[in-house]
């Protein structure tokens, strides 16, 4: 048996080295090949599907944190195709907009929970700790509108500034 034909195990680990391998920055990876170098067989049955999606994401993610770990290769969802390995000149953008795009999502669901509460259930000084967290989301939200306008009002000033 020679070196080539030792595999890792799990097979994501073997998937890591083999991405590397083969694929370049702009590169899309298929979904299919992904599930070929996990040896996951495609669902057949409902049951198979619920299995199926458990499995690809105990691969799946170790697969993609050690692939942007190990080999600085970072990984952008396509839509029905697979994954793009992110050039590093995108790399940067496209890491703050996932991470402003999980802030706000965040932050939409801890207002929606401090906003939607039965009051009448609360004492006056549970009420009270409610209103002050309304209070501080009013605040946040000020905040972000303000970087939000600046961000735009900049990026128009650089486009005008380009046209010049």
């Amino acid at each position: 048996m020679t070196d080539k034909d030792l595999k890792l195990d799990p097979a994501w680990r073997q998937a890591v080295e083999d991405a590397q391998r083969l694929y370049g920055f702009g590169e899309a990876i298929s979904k299919e090949w992904l599930m070929e170098a996990f040896e996951l067989a495609p669902a057949r049955t409902v049951e198979d599907a619920d299995r199926l999606a458990f499995e690809w994401l105990q691969s799946y993610i170790p697969f993609r944190d050690s692939l942007l770990e190990k080999y600085k290769k970072c990984l952008r969802p396509l839509p029905r195709v697979g994954y793009e390995v992110v050039e590093p000149a995108q790399q940067t953008d496209y890491g703050k907009r996932r991470f402003q795009s999980g802030v706000k999502r965040e932050y939409e669901r801890y207002r929606s929970t401090v906003v939607n509460i039965q009051l009448d259930e609360l004492t006056q000084a549970q009420m009270q700790h409610n209103a002050e967290e309304q209070a501080k989301l009013a605040h946040i939200n000020i905040f972000i509108s303000s970087e939000i306008e600046g961000r735009k009002r900049a990026a128009i000033a650089d486009a005008h500034d380009k046209d010049d």
